[in-house]
């Protein structure tokens, strides 16, 4: 698998690299729920330029942000959101399955979401990889290596990643994804946490280091044109292990890292994305 993938990831880089990127400025998002308090002013408030909620109902109010929508899992409730887009416009994207490899999220096999694919793929002009908790793990090394065989297709891998303030590990993490499968990268979830905060243990992170953390990688990542969107998992952020994380505070209003976020500016910071154009509908 390794060697497939490394094999596919000079052949699809080759290819990316063919088409000259373009200014872009428009990747900054939220992943937000539609029932966290004022969610609709929340994605205003950070100017983010698209949001998704994990499902295939936008929150009203949302202003121009882009409202990207998700298959969350199979199923019943897949039945109903395949039907809901199919009889609207066209999405541009779609994002599909989240955490697959979850027990407590999407929690599906790999033949469960290559055999959803053929029902997937036709509803969205472009349709990311289901985001699994590890883009480097067995999981989803499994399923690119099915999908290669069965010759389905994805435009770009959609990556979580929660963990410690180190700006050098994470970009290290997100190059290491891109070279792997030579694939554009959503970033679906991000944020500093610090999963031993349990049971009355603090978290260990201090605001500090998060907004330190920030500051440092939006522009590394408005950079990286293979890097086309990114949505930080923080506007409802209420456990201890991702407290510091938080861009809204109990009232709604947003925190200083909120305020980072909302006044950093990509296209200021030198943005550029191999993402192509797209009106909804076509």
């Amino acid at each position: 698998m390794r060697r497939a993938a490394l094999f596919c990831a000079v052949i699809c880089t080759l290819a990316i690299a063919a088409a000259a990127p373009s200014v872009a400025g428009g990747k900054k998002g939220v992943a937000i729920g539609p029932r966290d308090a004022d969610a609709a002013g929340t994605i205003q408030r950070l100017d983010a330029n698209w949001y998704y909620t994990w499902n295939t109902t936008p929150i009203d109010g949302a202003g121009s942000a882009q409202f990207v929508p998700m298959i969350w899992s199979d199923g019943a409730k897949m039945d109903r959101q395949v039907a809901q887009l199919e009889a609207g416009p066209r999405p541009c994207a779609l994002l599909a399955f989240n955490e697959p490899d979850g027990r407590r999220q999407a929690d599906m096999s790999v033949d469960e979401a290559v055999g959803a694919w053929d029902r997937l793929r036709p509803l969205a002009r472009r349709i990311g990889s289901p985001a699994a908790v590890n883009a480097l793990g067995p999981w989803f090394e499994g399923f690119a290596a099915r999908m290669a065989e069965q010759g389905k297709d994805y435009d770009f891998v959609a990556v979580h990643w929660y963990g410690a303030p180190s700006a050098r590990s994470f970009l290290r993490k997100i190059d290491d994804i891109h070279a792997a499968y030579g694939k554009p990268i959503w970033i679906t979830e991000f944020a500093v946490s610090d999963w031993a905060a349990r049971d009355g243990r603090r978290n260990r992170y201090s605001t500090e280091a998060t907004e330190r953390f920030m500051r440092t990688v939006l522009p590394e990542l408005e950079r990286r044109p293979y890097v086309e969107r990114y949505a930080w998992m923080g506007a409802g952020a209420y456990r201890e292990a991702t407290v510091t994380s938080r861009l809204v505070d109990d009232s709604g209003a947003l925190t200083p890292l909120g305020r980072i976020y909302a006044d950093f500016d990509g296209e200021t910071a030198g943005s550029v994305t191999t993402e192509p154009a797209c009106a909804e509908g076509d």
